[in-house]
Order: structure tokens, then C-alpha cells, then sequence
């Protein structure tokens, strides 16, 4: 490690604060239907325009990273955040939430773009896959907190009040930031073009394949978070404070991942680790998709509707768990001395896929089960495609046991 230090428990809040963001009112989303009296694809599509602001953000806090310094561009974009936190719990109409989330979005990248910066210029090596594998269960168990504890208060306080407790949430982090967040960036940081820089990683076709990986998984896990308050909610007749504690379920399998990702970055390269997250996303998504043909998730079979979509749900997410962690950890490893301008740009390439797949989702919804697992058949078999086709052949060849030439 080198000189600076970065508080692990503070490393893990900044990673996960937007992510609880883009979840926590979820379980409203009928709600927030029926308040502005718009059809529920519009209420969906909150979520996934979420990723438009949130593309934006990481590309200009990324750029902001090199220029300005880390401390300085992360208290900018909570300064941000919290202004679009209030704007979502004041809006009149649906066109202004979309604005305000678009706004709380751009503010709320930082805590992502920023600290993954941080983390590249205190740790190296091993040392930062390791780094990555235990902060990773922050990216992928946050979103499943995020609809325990909204399901709560939206039931009985209203869909609204979840803006008020994000909006107090990114005041603590504010006050906790100014007088305890390092500065990390380097003496060393590379002077290049932003613009070249963007051709140059626009020509990789190495991290191009990295954006389209971490952009497949997180298209998953944020097309369920849109598409599940529907199915739980309005098909199977849960609460949303039953459907909200339903993420305890999702969210073991997140820990489940992070745990075994550290235990694997011990054992196999990342790649490895990528692949076999691969496989248990398409093998659950087409569990999922069988279940679902067969009519087997109705409110005729009760607890054990609830039941096959969640586990199915846990095989996905594991696998989208265990993959997001380790590509991000070497995605940008060719980039180490403009490490917050590649970031960014990275970060907006990825940025950029998941508001189209989640957006594609909330398009596909047509108030039944079936679209949600079709939807998932198709991203992991692209998922495990580019897995396969972009990871190393001697890798997967060593994997197995064999010998390269």
C-alpha cells in the first residue's frame, strides 16, 4: 500500500450510498404511479434514467478527479447530490422527478467514479483485487439494502419521505467527508487530452469488453429492482414492506459472492472468477425463464411463487456479484497514470449500457412474469459470451488444467 490510508467502513459508505440511492423506492413505484397518475412503465423509467444522470456524473467528477484533486470533486457531487434529493421529494409531476433524478444521479456518481479512483491510488497488485473483492460486496449488497429499508418506509410513511432520509443521509456523509476524507491523487498524474484519452480507449477493444460486462451485469441486477416491485407488488399481492424485506434474501447472496471472491482472488486470476459468475447467471436466468413459461409464478402457488423467483434471483445474483468486483479491479490496469480521466470515461461507457438495458426493460413491461426472465435469458448469454470470447484463452485453458503452447 502506499502512503495515503482510506478508511475501509468509509470506502464501503461512498460505493454503496449511490446504489442505495437508485433502489431504496423501489417497492413505491406502483405508488409513484398511481400519485402522478401515469402508466407504470413511466414510473419505471425513473430508474433507469437514473444511469443517464449517473453516466454524466462519472465522466465529469472522473475528469474532476485529475484536475481539481479527489477530496474536492467528491464534496462537489454530495453537494449535488442532495440538492436532487430534495428536488425528488418536492416534485408535482412525474417530468419532475425524472429531472431531479437525473440531477440526484450526477451528484451521487462521485461517491462511485471518486472512490474507485482513491482506491487505484492507495492500492496496488493482489492488494487491490483484494480490495475490490471486499468493498465489491458493497456495490452489489447495497442495492438489496436499499428496498429492505425503503419497503419500511414507504408502507408507512409514503414513497416521498425516502427522499428525506437520502437527503439527511448525504448531509452526515457532507459533514463526515470534510472532516475526514484524504486527498489521494498522486504528483505523477498524466497531463494527456481528455480527448485522447477517449480515442485511445475507444480504439481498446480489451476495455470496451470490460464496459460491456460490468454494463450486462448491472443490467440485470437494476432491470429486477425496476421490474420486481410489479411482480411482488401488483401480481403476487405482497406489501411493500414484505416485498422490501425480500431483499435479505438478495442481499445474502450478494455477501455470499463478495465472500467467495475474496476467497477465489486467492486462488485464480480474476479473469477465472469472471467466468464462472458467467455461468451462474445464465444458468439461473434460464431457471427463471422455465419457471416462468410453465406458469409456475402465480398467486395460485402462494409462498412457493415468492420462493422459486427469489432463488432463482440469488443464483443470478450471485454470479453478477462475483463478476462486477473483479472486472472492475483490471478493467483500467493498462491506464495507471490517468487512472481518474480513464475512470471517467470508462465509467461513461458503462454508465451509458446500463440506462439502455434498464431502460429496455421498463419498455418490455407488459404486467406479467414472463418478460423479466426472457429479458435475463438474452443479457447472459451476452454475458457469457464476452466472458468467453474476450478473457485470455491460455487462462481458461490453465483453468482447466491444461497446458498453452
Amino acid at each position: 500500500m502506499k502512503n495515503k490510508t482510506l478508511s475501509l467502513f468509509l470506502i464501503i459508505v461512498l460505493l454503496g450510498f449511490p446504489q442505495i440511492s437508485e433502489t431504496i423506492y423501489t417497492p413505491s413505484l406502483p405508488d409513484v404511479a398511481a400519485s402522478f397518475q401515469v402508466l407504470p412503465y413511466l414510473a419505471e423509467l425513473t430508474v433507469g434514467i437514473y444511469f443517464i444522470g449517473f453516466m454524466f456524473g462519472v465522466f465529469c467528477f472522473g475528469i474532476a478527479c485529475d484536475r481539481i484533486g479527489r477530496r474536492a470533486s467528491m464534496l462537489y457531487g454530495i453537494l449535488i447530490y442532495i440538492v436532487g434529493c430534495l428536488g425528488c421529494q418536492y416534485s408535482l409531476s412525474i417530468e419532475m422527478m425524472l429531472f431531479f433524478r437525473i440531477v440526484q444521479a450526477f451528484g451521487a456518481s462521485a461517491g462511485s467514479v471518486v472512490t474507485q479512483t482513491m482506491i487505484r491510488d492507495v492500492y496496488e497488485g493482489n492488494e487491490r483485487v483484494k480490495i475490490f473483492s471486499i468493498v465489491g460486496t458493497a456495490l452489489s449488497l447495497s442495492p438489496a439494502l436499499g428496498p429492505i429499508i425503503g419497503g419500511l418506509v414507504s408502507q408507512y410513511m409514503g414513497w416521498a419521505w425516502n427522499f428525506a432520509l437520502l437527503f439527511i443521509m448525504g448531509v452526515i456523509l457532507l459533514i463526515h467527508c470534510i472532516r475526514k476524507l484524504p486527498e489521494t491523487k498522486p504528483e505523477s498524474v498524466s497531463s494527456i487530452s481528455t480527448w485522447g484519452l477517449c480515442v485511445r480507449m475507444v480504439k481498446d477493444f480489451r476495455l470496451i469488453a470490460f464496459a460491456f460486462i460490468v454494463a450486462l451485469c448491472n443490467g440485470i441486477l437494476f432491470s429486477y429492482y425496476g421490474e420486481a416491485p410489479f411482480l411482488f407488488i401488483e401480481l403476487l399481492g405482497c406489501t411493500p414492506g414484505v416485498y422490501g424485506s425480500m431483499g435479505i434474501v438478495i442481499a445474502s447472496a450478494s455477501i455470499l459472492a463478495g465472500i467467495s471472491s475474496h476467497r477465489l482472488a486467492k486462488k485464480v486470476c480474476p479473469e477465472v472468477s469472471m467466468m464462472i459468475g458467467s455461468i451462474f447467471c445464465i444458468s439461473g436466468s434460464f431457471v427463471f425463464f422455465l419457471v416462468s413459461f410453465y406458469g409456475l409464478i402465480t398467486t395460485v402457488n402462494g409462498i412457493y411463487a415468492h420462493l422459486l423467483v427469489l432463488s432463482c434471483m440469488m443464483v443470478i445474483i450471485f454470479g453478477v456479484s462475483l463478476i462486477i468486483p473483479n472486472s472492475l479491479s483490471i478493467a483500467l490496469k493498462d491506464y495507471k497514470n490517468v487512472v481518474g480521466s480513464a475512470g471517467s470515461i470508462f465509467g461513461a461507457m458503462y454508465y451509458l449500457l446500463i440506462a439502455l438495458f434498464t431502460l429496455l426493460m421498463s419498455f418490455l413491461h407488459d404486467g406479467t412474469v414472463l418478460p423479466m426472465p426472457t429479458y435475463f435469458i438474452v443479457l447472459s448469454s451476452l454475458l457469457f459470451i464476452f466472458s468467453y470470447i474476450f478473457v485470455p484463452k491460455n487462462i481458461l485453458i490453465e483453468a482447466y488444467g491444461g497446458k498453452t503452447t
